[in-house]
């Protein structure tokens, strides 16, 4: 990379904080690479994805490989070793063969994906060129090129040889039809055709005649990046007589032209589209190719998520769609360009006047209008267009009501046409938006409500209305008439007086079905008169758990239930009792607060750590799990508990600590690429092979980790590791795992990113077979099973033993075979004697 000198616009963009300037503020972040600490440098060259997966890293303290998790550091130049890698690295690419070649300020390397082995390509001129550009071809064709020319070595050629060697060569691409771009500093822009071996020089694009970066959009136009000339657009590119180009720069005054005109890196966001151009003074994103060109220009900053450094030198669009920034001083970083699939309303205004945007209870009425329940300060009705609310005590008919700090339940109640909110301290409210009229149903107007702090209310299928509250229960019916449960019970029902409710729900039957703090599950009947109890707890095996959060009957009549430390619960019929929903994508223990049914029979429920979407047949057998997070859009991993509502037009919505996220089911769709799920390194007592001489790395495997199918330990080695990846890195952290070793584990193991390995210790002796499964944040597993044959050798083949033990044979016979020939002294006297 040439040197050049800073001027006084440069400065001034360094120390420029401003996240965006120009034609559109975007939302996502550059977030680091995790392990970015074990780097030994943040000074980074062109970043690769290849055919497998991995992440690699050019750096100029030597070649490094991303996994999700760990970085390998691939060794740097020493002393007569031809194996090691120069340390300034600033390409690789990998061929069909899995070959992984690496240019090198000293030449061009060559590293085995399946053996391991690297080797230094030998050629006159190459061997000491800085190599900076490389392609390969299917048949094998290669093609490289550097400080000291252009190099090809043909599918059926066992070296290179020159094909111009007057060039320095700054970037190089194989385009969709098969040609050869070049860039050559003060040498203009040539293509070659692999195929008849002809060359086209093109007239300069610039006035210095200095392609720094050639890239190939989707389109197929061909773009290049100049050494202080700005951007170029090819147009008529294979036409030589009609050929001409368009040429965008920075221009003073104007925030929406190119941000800089000495250009490193070009990419294509698969999200959007649109063209990414890196430079020495930040990220510019093209809007519009019409007249001088739209762009919106990222500059560092200081925050969090800004970019971090002004000299974006590689970008890279990643199989999953990241882009991944490789800074010259400022390291790696990736941002997520994918819209969020969920809204997410951090309810701004209310936070500002409220100090908090908590939504504890959620409704929305025909006008759109959401009816909500600030934690600590009551009810708000809000205008999700305008971003405008009134609160309650604002309001001009409910304002007359005493002050409420907590609304935990809001309803509309058909039978009415009333708008019902269980509050925490002052009993239900009943606003009728038609009259315009409100009042109160508390503990001082109606002696049958035993308690003003009321958690839950349900309207039924013949109108009453069902009042749950820490006092018990009591019901309305359409006429308005209030009675405690207790009084319409059969003789010998169990006292409910005491039991506080916090979730009711009607099946087709007409029973209600209510969940309580700490009785578990009670089912009312729906006899008119004289109801009965069915009591679901743990005391009498029906129920997992007494403590339970939310209930949800789906439109095939089947009751979901949402528990604090259980996960969710499905109601068998035929049993008459309560079973946890186990699934290899869902956590055990966790806490269910919320639960919905979409338009199309699908569950969606919230865990203390993510949002599920659930899709079963109809007798309830898991047909897909899908799990999301805050990646996702989400507000939190934490929604507060029933905080939830289904639109008339299937919108659902799901109260935070931190707003409302809301979605159309239907606009969620499910991530259709796949990544392998690998195995990344291979310990025997904490040391990993990698590390290990060649000669006993070599007795354990006989091909790479990558590659091998198979490792022998002996009887001595046999505590061992494996660690493994799913090799997508949207959030690898939020990747999940299965594996099962045949011959030991009676069945699968599930863990997470924070324990991506498998550990054994002191194994027989003996041949095991080592599964391992893969599912990516959103819970979907990867169709491609990783196996592994390990074999832990017995005693007898186990290196000196096995040779000490056969010395001892030897002698052994030996002996025995002179004690056959010569009797002992004593047997002949005795023979002697007897005679």
């Amino acid at each position: 990379m040439k040197s050049i000198r800073i001027n006084s616009l440069f400065v001034l963009l360094l120390c420029t904080t401003i996240f965006s300037v120009g034609a559109k503020n975007y939302s996502f972040q550059f977030e680091p690479v995790v392990s970015q600490k074990s780097f030994p440098t943040n000074e980074i060259r062109k970043l690769y994805q290849d055919r497998d997966g991995y992440i690699w890293i050019p750096t100029y303290k030597g070649l490094l490989r991303y996994d999700g998790y760990t970085v390998s550091t691939y060794n740097m130049e020493g002393s007569g070793h031809k194996s090691f890698i120069n340390k300034y690295v600033n390409v690789v690419e990998e061929d069909y063969d899995h070959n992984l070649w690496i240019g090198t300020n000293n030449g061009l390397y060559v590293l085995n994906k399946i053996n391991g082995e690297i080797q230094k390509i030998e050629k006159t001129l190459l061997e000491t060129s800085a190599v900076e550009a490389i392609v390969t071809f299917s048949d094998g064709d290669i093609w490289v090129g550097g400080s000291k020319g252009l190099y090809r070595r043909k599918s059926k050629d066992s070296s290179f040889v020159e094909v111009n060697k007057s060039l320095d060569v700054k970037s190089m691409i194989k385009d969709d039809k098969g040609y050869i771009w070049v860039g050559g500093w003060e040498r203009g822009l040539l293509r070659y055709d692999p195929k008849t071996d002809s060359s086209y020089v093109y007239p300069p694009v610039t006035k210095n005649n200095s392609p720094h970066v050639i890239f190939q959009d989707s389109r197929g136009t061909i773009w290049v990046g100049t050494w202080n000339c700005g951007l170029v657009k090819l147009l008529a590119p294979y036409d030589m007589e009609r050929f001409s180009y368009v040429n965008y720069t920075y221009r003073v005054g104007n925030p929406h032209s190119l941000l800089d005109d000495i250009i490193y890196a070009i990419a294509e966001d698969r999200n959007s589209g649109k063209l990414w151009i890196g430079s020495r003074s930040g990220l510019s994103i093209l809007e519009s190719e019409e007249g001088e060109g739209v762009f919106t220009n990222i500059l560092p900053g200081n925050s969090r998520y800004d970019l971090p450094f002004n000299e974006v030198n590689s970008i890279i669009c990643t199989k999953e769609g990241l882009m991944w920034l490789g800074m010259l001083g400022g390291g790696v970083y990736v941002a997520n360009t994918d819209r969020f699939r969920f809204n997410y309303d951090p309810l701004e205004k209310v936070r500002e006047k409220f100090l908090t945007s908590s939504v504890r209870s959620i409704y929305q009425d025909e006008k759109g209008l959401l009816w909500m329940g600030i934690m600590g300060f009551g009810l708000i009705i809000y205008d999700r267009e305008e971003g405008t609310f009134v609160s309650g005590t604002n309001h001009p008919v409910l304002k007359q009501m005493a002050y409420n700090s907590v609304v935990n339940g809001i309803i509309k109640r058909c039978a009415t046409n009333e708008i019902c909110m269980a509050t925490c301290d002052a009993g239900v409210w009943f606003y009728n938006p038609e009259k315009e009229t409100v009042y109160a149903l508390n503990v001082k107007n109606c002696p049958a409500l035993k308690d003003d702090n009321v958690n839950a209310v349900l309207e039924d299928s013949k109108g009453n209305l069902w009042i749950g509250s820490r006092g018990g229960i009591c019901f309305m019916d359409d006429r308005g008439n209030v009675k405690p449960l207790g009084e319409c019970l059969r003789p010998g029902q169990p006292d409910l007086s005491r039991s506080s409710v916090i979730s009711m729900v009607e099946d087709k039957d007409g029973n209600i079905w209510m969940a309580t703090n700490y009785d578990g599950i009670l089912c009312i009947g729906n006899d008119a008169e004289q109801k009965t109890i069915k009591s679901y707890s743990s005391e009498n095996g029906l129920l997992s758990t007494n403590d339970i959060a939310c209930l949800c009957f789906d439109s095939n009549n089947r009751l979901w239930v949402g528990t604090d430390g259980d996960g969710l619960n499905m109601y068998d019929r035929s049993k008459d009792r309560f079973f946890p929903l186990a699934h290899e994508s869902l956590y055990s223990g966790e806490n269910v607060s919320n639960i919905l049914e979409d338009h199309n029979g699908t569950i969606w429920f919230t865990t203390n750590s993510e949002m599920v979407h659930l899709t079963t047949t109809p007798d309830g057998k898991v047909q897909d799990i899908l799990t999301f997070t805050a990646s996702d859009g989400l507000q939190d991993c934490f929604f507060n508990r029933n905080a939830c509502f289904r639109s008339s037009d299937n919108e659902l919505f799901f109260g935070g600590y931190r707003g409302l996220n809301s979605f159309y089911p239907d606009k969620i769709k499910k991530q259709t690429v796949f990544s392998p799920v690998v195995i990344t390194d291979i310990k025997v007592f904490n040391t990993s092979v990698r590390d290990m001489k060649p000669d006993k790395r070599n007795r354990i495997l006989q091909k790479t980790i990558d590659f091998t199918d198979k490792i022998v330990l002996s009887y001595t080695e046999n505590n061992f590791s494996i660690d493994f990846s799913v090799l997508n890195y949207m959030k690898p952290a939020l990747n999940k795992y299965a594996y099962k070793l045949d011959g030991y584990d009676s069945d699968w193991v599930y863990t997470d990113a924070g324990y991506h390995f498998a550990y054994y210790n002191n194994l027989k002796s003996g041949t095991y077979t080592f599964h391992l499964k893969g599912a990516n944040e959103n819970g979907i597993w990867m169709p491609d099973e990783r196996m592994l044959l390990v074999t832990i050798l017995p005693p007898l083949e186990n290196g000196v033993g096995l040779l000490r033990i056969s010395a001892f044979a030897v002698v052994a016979v030996v002996v025995y075979l002179q004690d056959c020939e010569e009797p002992y002294p004593y047997e002949a006297g005795n023979r002697n004697g007897a005679d």
